[in-house]
C-alpha cells in the first residue's frame, strides 16, 4: 500500500512539472483554446511534412510501424485526393479539460469558432467511432504525432475535423476525445511554406567580417530537445564549408530561445543545442574541436519582440560569433 502511495505522489509531481512547463504557451492566432482548458503539450516544428485527411482514411488499418503496404495505401489516398500532403511549419497543441464538459460540447464550440472565422470545412467524422480509432492510428504512424491516453469512444465519443482558412495559408486538424472525467483536445495547425535555404559560406564570412556574428535559422531541433533534425544538413554543410575555407577563424556557437517557458530551462536547453551543433560539426564534418566553443543564452539576447509568433521565430536561432 505504501508503494502505491509513493507512486501516486510521484505521478502527481511529474504531472505538475509537465503542466508547469507549458504555462507560458500562447494559443495560435488561428484559434483560442476552449475556456477553462490547459495546455498539457506543445510542439512547434519550423519545417516538416504533414498528411491531412480530406476524407475517410479509416478503411485501412494504420496501427503499428510504417510498412510497404501502408506506403502504397498512402499513395492511393493521395492520388484520390483523400489525403493532402502539406509541407511547412507545424504546431501541435494538446489541451486538457475543462472537467465536467462533454467531448461533444467542446468539439461543437471549436467547430463553430472555425466556421465563424471563415474556415472551410474539408472533412468531419463523428459517427464512425470505431473508424476514428484508425484515424488516430493514421496520425500516429504517418504523421508521427499520436493520440493516446483516451477512454473508449463508447464512454466518451470522439470527434475529428480538417479545415482550411479562406486564404488557404493555414490548415487545421482537430480531434476531441474523452480522458477520464475531462475532454482532451488535439489541435494541429499547419502553415505551408518552402524550406528555408539558409546562408551560404560566403554570406557567413561577410557577416562575421562586418558584424562579428551571424544568425543561423536553418538548424532544426526536435521539440524541447537538443536532437538535430535531418533537414538541418544543408545548413550544417555550409557552416562546415565556411570553417574549412577559413581555417584561421574560430567561432563561439551560441544557442538562443524565445521567452516561452522557464528561464532556467531555456538557458540549459540553448546550451545543449549549441553543444549538439558543435558535436555534429566535429564528428560528422571533421572540424577541429578547439575551433568551436558552445554557449547558451536562452532568451537573453532577442533580435525581435517575443509578443508575436513572428518575433519569437526570429529569436529561436543559433549564432556563430567570431572569437
Amino acid at each position: 500500500m505504501r508503494n502505491h502511495f509513493v507512486i501516486f505522489i510521484l505521478y502527481i509531481a511529474i504531472t505538475s512539472i509537465s503542466l508547469a512547463q507549458y504555462e507560458g504557451v500562447r494559443d495560435h492566432p488561428a484559434i483560442k483554446r476552449y475556456a477553462g482548458s490547459e495546455v498539457s503539450h506543445f510542439e512547434e516544428v519550423a519545417f516538416d511534412e504533414f498528411y491531412l485527411p480530406l476524407g475517410d482514411v479509416s478503411r485501412f488499418d494504420w496501427s503499428g510501424s510504417k510498412s510497404e503496404e501502408k506506403e502504397k495505401e498512402l499513395e492511393r489516398l493521395l492520388s484520390k485526393n483523400i489525403v493532402k500532403k502539406l509541407q511547412g511549419k507545424v504546431y501541435h497543441y494538446v489541451y486538457d479539460g475543462p472537467k465536467g464538459r462533454s467531448t461533444l460540447e467542446v468539439f461543437r464550440n471549436y467547430e463553430k469558432a472555425f466556421t465563424d472565422a471563415g474556415y472551410i470545412l474539408l472533412y468531419k467524422e463523428e459517427k464512425n467511432q470505431e473508424g476514428l480509432r484508425r484515424v488516430a492510428s493514421f496520425f500516429r504512424t504517418i504523421n508521427r504525432r499520436g493520440w493516446g491516453g483516451w477512454e473508449d469512444p463508447e464512454l466518451h465519443p470522439w470527434f475529428y475535423l480538417s479545415a482550411v482558412s479562406p486564404k488557404k495559408d493555414t490548415y487545421i486538424a482537430l480531434a476531441v476525445a474523452g480522458r477520464r472525467d475531462e475532454p482532451k483536445t488535439q489541435l494541429y495547425i499547419i502553415e505551408p511554406r518552402e524550406m528555408e535555404m539558409g546562408l551560404t559560406a560566403a554570406d557567413m564570412l561577410e557577416r562575421l567580417k562586418t558584424t562579428g556574428h551571424v544568425s543561423i535559422y536553418g538548424i532544426y531541433f526536435d521539440f524541447d530537445k537538443a536532437d538535430i533534425k535531418p533537414e538541418s544538413e544543408p545548413t550544417l554543410k555550409e557552416i562546415a564549408k565556411f570553417l574549412n575555407e577559413n581555417p584561421n577563424i574560430n567561432v563561439y556557437v551560441v544557442g538562443h530561445t524565445d521567452n516561452i517557458g522557464k528561464l532556467e530551462y531555456n538557458m540549459e536547453l540553448s546550451k545543449r543545442r549549441a553543444e549538439a551543433v558543435v558535436k555534429e560539426l566535429t564528428e560528422k564534418y571533421g572540424i577541429a574541436r578547439d575551433r568551436l566553443k558552445a554557449f547558451g543564452v536562452g532568451p537573453l539576447a532577442p533580435v525581435a519582440t517575443n509578443d508575436t509568433e513572428e518575433g519569437r521565430a526570429k529569436n529561436r536561432r543559433v549564432e556563430l560569433v567570431k572569437q
